[in-house]
């Protein structure tokens, strides 16, 4: 055989309140056998177009297996399965093969096994074989886990698929050399921009106002789901774009905001800032499943998101994106934010990022490349609760502002600034204000020879005793130090300075020393 064949199998659960019902196996466009199903249905369906000569794909003994079923309200019970075989059949080919069978798809609670091989909700599985054996028996369940559920009410942990549609795709391929595959099947439903989008949703939950600073009072859940009511399978609740692949539907039920697409991915538009803004019902929130590789701005995306205590973004790709200002701004409830899997390389404006994030107590923003950023103003504003932050990481060279970046943090009791790179910054305005915990401060990497403004740089840390400057600190060009050092008062210069109320702007932002008082002690 040259080359290799491609054979897509569609799984389609149907599951109706019918009395007798069917499984219908199309292959190659022929042949359909029946097979009874307890009252309900199976199809499956093979597009065998791609087949090259002599090579067969069959599918045999088929069984739903739903001893669980609460047959009288059309559910079907956490356990039910259902299992099948594919038959690759190479034997009258003219070579030996290799043959590989996976499975790629976003479908919460549900487990797919191929094989010896399991994935349950989320990726990609790979049944492969080398063997020299012509023909290949794979056996393949899918079942039904049960959704997890804080009040476990049975609504909650049944599956409804009373008319109702459940697509797995199931990829099948033959080839002469392993090396022949190609990479997972992944597949997409694109959606508009994330203000038309967050204008849909507030409109379809019955907001009478939809704008990107309207606060929403009915959205409490988000789910992206493995089955589409038939009611809401028509052109009103679609919201892919007309170039989308797949369509993707979006309705309201009960407080939650459903998605679904059979599509692996949904793919989020270059712009989409203000997505999720003014959700402030939402307590929690997983992304998992859509695709950001193509996003620019995700700016304002989740601001003013209240109540929102957890957020789960590790599939995120934020390889392209350029804005992230005020992306978490306001949310106020949100307590741990893991960003370890973050790509900024291409971000230039992180202002505003975790603006009032005020209960935040870990931020992981570790991977952070911040070499192409411009502003970091108010980037950390009133992170009341957080307690460290290093940022030894951080590539500060293009950065021209650091406005109030840190102003409010009134818990920190570590940060690490010491590899800013501040040659072209011009505005320190309130950078650490109310920094009220931090005993120490080492500035000995800045350079302050562009910066115009000091305002209130450093005024209100009431714990600081000792900032660490180097002979960069200058402020030849300052014309605004109003207030710089006001109410630290435990603060004290190399050679003894201590506070003075009447001593505050920057003429003594200097080290202390016998010619001159100042409030800075020389880095050694």
């Amino acid at each position: 055989m040259k080359g290799k064949s491609l054979v897509i199998i569609a799984l389609l659960i149907l599951v109706t309140a019918s009395v007798s019902s069917y499984a219908l196996f199309k292959i190659r466009k022929s042949g359909v056998s029946n097979l009874s199903a307890a009252k309900w249905s199976v199809k499956l369906s093979v597009d065998s177009t791609e087949l090259t000569e002599n090579t067969v794909v069959t599918l045999s003994d088929v069984n739903w297996i739903n001893d669980m079923t609460d047959v009288a309200n059309n559910k079907i019970a956490p356990g039910s399965y259902t299992t099948f075989n594919i038959l690759i059949d190479a034997s009258e080919t003219e070579t030996s093969v290799d043959y590989r069978v996976r499975s790629s798809f976003n479908i919460p609670n549900f487990e797919v096994t191929i094989g010896d091989n399991q994935i349950t909700s989320l990726g990609t599985i790979d049944y492969s074989s080398n063997d020299n054996d012509m023909k290949l028996l794979i056996p393949v369940t899918v079942k039904w886990l049960g959704s997890a559920s804080d009040n476990q009410e049975k609504d909650n942990t049944d599956l409804e698929l009373m008319n109702s549609t459940l697509e797995i795709p199931i990829e099948v391929v033959v080839a002469q050399k392993i090396s022949e595959f190609d990479p997972p099947m992944r597949t997409f439903g694109n959606i508009g921009s994330g203000q038309t989008v967050n204008a849909r949703m507030k409109q379809i939950a019955g907001n009478s106002k939809t704008g990107t600073g309207d606060k929403d009072a009915y959205i409490k859940n988000f789910k992206r789901v493995s089955v589409i009511p038939n009611q809401y399978r028509n052109v009103n609740y679609i919201i892919s774009t007309d170039d989308s692949e797949n369509e993707v539907y979006m309705w309201f039920e009960n407080g939650t905001i459903y998605f679904y697409s059979k599509a692996t991915h949904i793919k989020l538009d270059s712009d989409s800032s203000y997505l999720f803004a003014g959700l402030a019902k939402l307590t929690t929130l997983d992304l998992t499943g859509f695709d950001t590789s193509d996003v620019v701005n995700m700016s304002n995306m989740f601001k003013s998101c209240t109540n929102l205590k957890t957020i789960n973004l590790s599939s995120f790709d934020t390889s392209n994106v350029e804005n992230m200002s005020s992306m978490f701004n306001g949310c106020e409830n949100l307590q741990t934010l893991n960003l370890s899997n973050f790509n900024t390389s291409s971000c230039k404006n992180m202002s505003s990022m975790f603006y009032n994030n005020k209960k935040l107590t870990y931020l992981d923003i570790s991977s952070f490349n911040t070499s192409k950023v411009t502003t970091m103003s108010f980037m950390f504003y009133n992170l009341y609760e957080l307690g460290s932050l290093d940022l030894g990481n951080f590539n500060t060279e293009n950065v021209s502002t650091f406005e109030s970046m840190f102003n409010g943090c009134k818990s920190l009791t570590s940060l690490n600034v010491t590899s800013f790179n501040t040659a072209k910054t011009t505005n320190m305005t309130r950078m650490f204000a109310s920094t009220e915990k931090l005993t120490e401060l080492d500035l000995s990497s800045f350079n302050t020879a562009k910066v115009t403004s000091m305002l209130s740089m450093v005024n209100n840390m009431h714990t600081v005793t000792k900032i660490y400057v180097s002979d960069n600190f200058v402020t030849t060009k300052v014309t605004n130090s109003a207030r710089m050092f006001m109410n630290d008062y435990n603060l004290t210069g190399q050679n003894g300075m201590t506070y003075d109320e009447n001593k505050i702007e920057k003429e003594y932002a200097v080290v202390d020393s016998d010619e001159h008082e100042g409030y800075f002690t020389l880095k050694q």
